[in-house]
C-alpha cells in the first residue's frame, strides 16, 4: 500500500521509498524514512496535494510523490 491510499486520520508506518534516486532522496530529506509514523491530516479540495504529519511535523506533498512512499497501516 502507498501513502496516497490512506484516508484522513489514518496512521501508518513507512516501510520503503521507491522511485528515481532524486525523488527518493528528497522524500527521505523531508523525513519519510523507514519506521517513521505518518498520519493524513487533510487533502486539498481537488484531492491534491495532501497534508501529512510525520514525527510531529506537518508536510504538504503532491499525491504523485505520496505514491512513492510504501506504508503499512497501523
Amino acid at each position: 500500500m502507498n501513502l496516497s491510499e490512506l484516508k484522513i486520520g489514518q496512521r501508518a508506518k513507512v516501510t520503503d521509498i521507491i522511485g528515481e534516486s532524486a525523488i527518493k532522496r528528497r522524500l527521505m530529506d523531508m523525513g519519510f524514512v523507514p519506521d517513521s509514523i505518518v498520519e493524513i491530516i487533510r487533502y486539498a479540495p481537488m484531492g491534491d496535494p495532501v497534508q501529512v504529519e510525520i514525527e510531529n511535523i506537518d508536510i504538504v506533498i503532491r499525491k504523485d510523490d505520496a505514491k512513492n512512499i510504501i506504508i503499512n497501516k497501523l
